[in-house]
């Protein structure tokens, strides 16, 4: 594939945490059609945060105007149109009045599974990923050694092992090339790098796709080598060259050596910043002891507890400035922002601040026991906030609550040996937890979507028409002209249909693309976009797929792996042959999958559906029994959502969530037994001794003069509880309905779909994952939602594939299609 193809399919993928390194500019090239290699490389399966414009952008599949980024996005929707965008305005026109008429014939294909059952399994690559590289003389070894890794360590285990073994073979060659008798030994120079496609010590595979065992032997491996680098034997002196991703295990090794340098490579990175830190440690992917402990010493206990899970969205120069960092350097080793006769031995070294100083003074000195550690470090060293956290704020379940206690265990303990043993404690209960057990779940099944062998494509060439660049389109398009294919055309044609580019590509469709996509069978049409503008191109075209984003709701806090997570559907004409709906759609497939991007083949409404479903049940509630706040609460505090129904909605706006309610399917009628919710709340009053009569009831006592509303609220007024199970009542229902029409393939894609569609916890699983945790399992919660259906209205009863399930004594995580998918009587 040509470089300028790639860099267009991965350039949206590349995080832009830190400031770019401007590389000279160059006039953008015209799109060019390649073809895509199907081995793609699976180390770009992670995802970073992005900055809010381009999360944007990329969340509504926006193309950058040029291939390298350099200018925003937005800016595009003002250029003027062409000559030949002019001359097809009225074609396009026309077409556009037409489409309602021809919306007709286009319908969505059900979803399909166009992989194979079995994954592409990590293959252990620790001795082969990592060489060490030493010019040798007649008579010495020379002062510098390399470790370079050259290529991604393709499991977390692999990483450590890796490493490992690049140690060992260190300490072997010197031994050999060192004299008995020498004194004093000389100390050599041990350089980590990378080659430049790789990150820093970072695995294709999360710690969180190990399993129990494995992910407690990952934590103890990582303590062993990191000890390793702290502490060298023979002597040596660690540098880090880290270019691309150090985050996580990538960035303990990187803290662990004595001088760190950042490598700014803008051949390589094409624009893109490196990214430093632990995006990992809110899913429960703690950093060792030994690594928090080097962090308190060298920065502070404030910045150990509160900065280390945020560091990776700082920048470069920030870092530096904090003495996170030597410098950052260029290919050649020269500090980039030093002057031109500095090197990078100009850098001043990373050292602890006075205050890290004092700290450790004043802990070693005047706190020999963990108690005087604990209120020294209460009174004098945390904030307020960050003690209210430590001492067990937010949820039990909480991740990062888990993770204040581990810090705190770092912080408090002076013995080492000590300190190992609690944080080991602590780091087995957070893998047994529940909230560590349904983020591993969410996370591996995100990364299975990445690993899943696709079908072969008859032909890999890709092009993408990029808004900013509509007057090379028809030569982008011509590229795919292949005169042994139908038609003319072979390929796969990536459009831009984003709210200010649909317009543009609705003329170009008109005036250049229907017909050639009706007479060419093998030209697959991908539409980036919202549905709301794609539904303008669809009609045109005889068959495409459809890539939106799940949730165009989340903000940049928010932004992770998950918010990037993509719907993906097709759409046909009637009498299209089914196996070129379903080329077209492992096309769209083969780019996300090569994107990095996880993706569920849903139907158009599915993520709507879901929030249709928890709306409308929370505006009945506050209509009737339950207040708006205790609504929220029960959302966030039992369901863990992140946001309540009510903020929900604002969210996604009134005008969207009305049109998902009138679009939704008919439900079973709401009838409420107003009289048992009555006897219910009575028979409750009489039971804590308020028999009314000349005895507290609904009054105080005879002689008040107004009821006491506490009374009402308490008794007649839904509980936090019942809220929650109602809300859970209604979203279990609608994923069952999901699966059971086909609407999408399996449990693991309706939890994806909930968690971002609804702005979840990753911890909490997913919907489908809250029921399967409960106690009783689904076979319990179907038996309370009989109770809720009597009590509350139809609505509320199991849906038949809920009841089969219970029946069947099996849960959402471990059914079978037996029972998923029973055969048609």
């Amino acid at each position: 594939m040509s470089r300028a193809v790639e860099e267009a399919i991965e350039d949206a993928q590349r995080t832009r945490v830190l400031r770019p390194f401007q590389p000279p500019q160059e006039p953008p090239e015209a799109p060019v059609a390649a073809a895509v290699p199907m081995d793609f490389s699976s180390h770009h399966d992670h995802l970073q945060p992005l900055p809010a414009d381009l999360a944007e952008s990329l969340d509504r599949h926006e193309v950058p105007v040029a291939l390298g980024g350099e200018h925003p996005v937005a800016e595009a929707a003002d250029a003027p149109a062409t000559t030949g965008d002019a001359a097809a305005q009225a074609q396009a026109a026309d077409a556009d009045a037409g489409a309602g008429a021809a919306a007709a014939a286009v319908r969505c294909q059900p979803p399909v599974a166009v992989w194979e059952a079995q994954l592409r399994p990590y293959a252990d690559n620790s001795v082969s990923c990592v060489k060490v590289i030493a010019e040798r003389g007649v008579r010495r070894l020379a002062d510098t050694i390399v470790i370079q890794l050259v290529e991604t360590p393709s499991t977390a285990l692999s990483a450590v092992r890796a490493l490992s073994l690049a140690l060992d073979d260190v300490a072997a060659l010197i031994a050999k090339h060192t004299p008995a008798a020498a004194a004093p030994p000389r100390v050599h120079t041990v350089e980590l790098r990378t080659a430049p496609s790789c990150d820093f010590f970072v695995a294709a595979q999360s710690p969180l796709e190990l399993g129990l065992g494995e992910r407690l032997a990952y934590q103890r491996a990582k303590e062993v080598v990191l000890a390793r680098l702290r502490h060298p034997s023979p002597p040596v002196r660690f540098t880090a060259f880290a270019q691309n991703r150090v985050t996580d295990f990538g960035a303990e090794v990187f803290f662990a050596c004595g001088r760190r340098c950042l490598v700014a490579d803008p051949t390589v990175a094409a624009g893109g910043d490196p990214v430093v830190g632990f995006p990992s440690l809110a899913m429960g992917v703690w950093p060792a002891a030994s690594t928090v402990d080097a962090a308190r010493r060298q920065h502070g206990a404030q910045f150990a507890v509160d900065v280390l899970p945020r560091l990776h969205r700082c920048d470069a120069l920030s870092l530096r400035d904090a003495g996170l960092l030597d410098g950052v350097v260029d290919l050649t080793g020269r500090e980039v922002s030093a002057a031109a006769d500095e090197g990078p031995a100009a850098a001043p070294a990373a050292r602890p601040s006075w205050s890290a100083r004092l700290e450790e003074l004043l802990l070693r000195r005047v706190c020999p026991t963990p108690e005087w550690r604990a209120r020294v470090l209460r009174c004098a060293l945390l904030s307020r906030d960050v003690c209210a956290r430590v001492q067990g704020g937010g949820p039990p379940g909480d991740l990062m609550r888990q993770w204040y206690a581990y810090a705190w265990q770092v912080l408090t303990h002076a013995d080492p040996a000590s300190m190992m043993l609690e944080c080991d404690d602590l780091t087995e209960a957070l893998v047994r937890s529940e909230a560590s057990q349904g983020q591993a779940r969410h996370v591996r099944h995100l990364r299975r979507i990445a690993r899943r062998a696709l079908a072969p494509l008859v032909n890999t060439s890709f092009v993408s028409l990029k808004d900013g660049e509509s007057e090379h389109w028809v030569d982008a398009l011509q590229r795919l002209a292949s005169p042994t294919a139908p038609g003319g055309y072979a390929g796969t044609l990536l459009l831009d249909c984003s709210a200010h580019g649909v317009e543009r590509t609705l003329r170009f469709v008109a005036s250049h693309l229907r017909a050639a996509a009706s007479a060419s069978p093998q030209l697959h049409l991908v539409l980036l976009g919202g549905a709301d503008s794609a539904a303008r191109v669809l009609p045109q075209l005889p068959c495409a797929a459809l890539v939106s984003s799940a949730s165009p709701v989340l903000d940049w806090a928010d932004f992770n792996r998950t918010s990037s997570l993509q719907t993906v559907q097709v759409f046909s004409r009637a009498g299209w042959p089914a196996d070129l709906c379903q080329d077209t759609l492992l096309a769209a497939v083969t780019y996300l999958q090569h994107r990095g991007l996880p993706y569920v083949v849903s139907a158009p409404d599915g993520a709507q559906r879901l929030v249709a479903a928890l709306s409308r049940e929370a505006l009945a509630l506050v209509r009737g029994s339950a207040a708006a706040a205790d609504v929220e609460a029960a959302a966030t505090r039992h369901l863990h959502l992140r946001h309540g129904p009510l903020r929900l909605m604002d969210l996604y706006g009134t005008r969207a969530v009305l049109l998902m309610l009138a679009a939704a399917p008919a439900r079973p009628a709401r009838t409420v037994d107003d009289t048992a919710v009555a006897l219910d709340g009575l028979e409750r009053m009489l039971q804590d001794g308020r028999p009314g009569l000349r005895r507290p009831g609904f009054y105080a006592s005879a002689a008040a003069t107004e009821a006491e509303q506490a009374v009402v609220d308490q008794y007649f007024r839904a509980a936090l509880p019942s809220v929650a199970d109602r809300l859970l009542a209604v979203l279990v229902n609608e994923c069952c309905a999901l699966l059971d029409e086909g609407a999408v393939l399996t449990p693991d894609d309706v939890n994806a779909l909930a968690v971002t569609a609804l702005v979840m916890e990753e911890s909490s699983g997913g919907v489908l994952g809250l029921v399967d945790r409960r106690p009783g399992g689904v076979a319990e919660f179907a038996r309370s939602m009989h109770m809720l259906a009597a009590r509350h209205g139809a609505h509320l009863a199991p849906h038949p594939l809920l009841t089969r399930i219970a029946e069947a004594e099996q849960s959402f995580a471990n059914v079978t299609d037996a029972v998923l998918r029973p055969p048609q009587a």
